[in-house]
């Protein structure tokens, strides 16, 4: 009885000491991560303040004119030299209908 009251608590701190050692690498792992994670964060943030700036800026309808403006301009593009141009037609027609969305 004795003997496996010992091995259970060699097992147990085996396990533990395991676990512990795990735990660490987890957080190295993840506080790596994080100055990554921060940094998206704030490339994301500025990218959304600059297009409040904008939207202020040019006012609702400014900002919609805009984004007809370079559809506008792709489709005409588009016809000059014909299959070429669909991935910018594509793209700013993206752009327009995303910023319809808001």
């Amino acid at each position: 009885m004795d003997q496996a009251v010992v091995n259970a608590h060699a097992m147990y701190q085996n396990n533990a000491a395991f676990v512990q050692g795990q735990l660490e690498k987890q957080k190295k792992f993840h506080a790596k991560n994080m100055e990554n994670y921060r940094v998206a964060r704030e490339q994301y943030l500025k990218k959304v303040e600059e297009v409040v700036d904008f939207v202020k800026s040019k006012g609702v309808a400014g900002t919609a004119k805009l984004a007809v403006d370079e559809v506008s301009v792709a489709v005409k593009e588009a016809r000059k030299i014909p299959g070429s141009m669909a991935k910018k037609v594509h793209d700013a027609f993206e752009k327009m209908t995303q910023f319809l969305k808001m």
